[in-house]
């Protein structure tokens, strides 16, 4: 399990606080052994305030912590748009998540995933219309140039 990759997750809110003592779990099994991350993994159904407090504390244990909003977008966007250039997800899948991953974080990080909002906008439009799929495929070279320029902005 990425640690990087779960706190950015956990900052967008890509995590339920119910799955806490799971991923807690999957993490005591990969080898990260630290008092928080064994207190969630036996806490089971616990105090959801509780479970949040002590995730954060696993996630300073375990050396992370520090990731804000902004990151926390980017790196999962910068991700989403590697995935898609090696065409591990679809081009309208990862412009949606990418769309929606925009606003968690400031002004600069909706600056540089604003074309993938409007991209989304469009591929909503086009799947309304006769010949979808064929429409689409503009879209697509589109989202991969995006996608291109957001993994070289780096």
């Amino acid at each position: 399990m990425n640690l990087d990759e779960l706190e950015a997750r956990w900052r967008a809110g890509h995590i339920l606080t119910s799955q806490l003592s799971e991923i807690a779990r999957e993490l005591l099994a990969e080898g990260h052994d630290v008092p928080a991350v064994r207190s969630l993994a036996e806490a089971g159904e616990s105090d959801a305030g509780e479970a949040r407090r002590t995730f954060e504390r696993a996630l300073r244990e375990l050396g992370r912590g520090g990731m804000n909003a902004s990151e926390a977008a980017m790196l999962l966007a910068r991700g989403w748009a590697e995935q898609l250039l090696a065409r591990r997800l679809s081009p309208r899948w990862a412009t949606r998540a990418i769309a929606y991953v925009r606003f968690r974080g400031s002004a600069d990080v909706d600056e540089a995933l604003g074309p993938f909002t409007e991209l989304e906008d469009e591929y909503h439009a086009v799947s309304q219309q006769a010949f979808a799929r064929l429409r689409m495929l503009p879209l697509n070279r589109r989202a991969r140039a995006e996608a291109r320029r957001l993994v070289e902005r780096g």
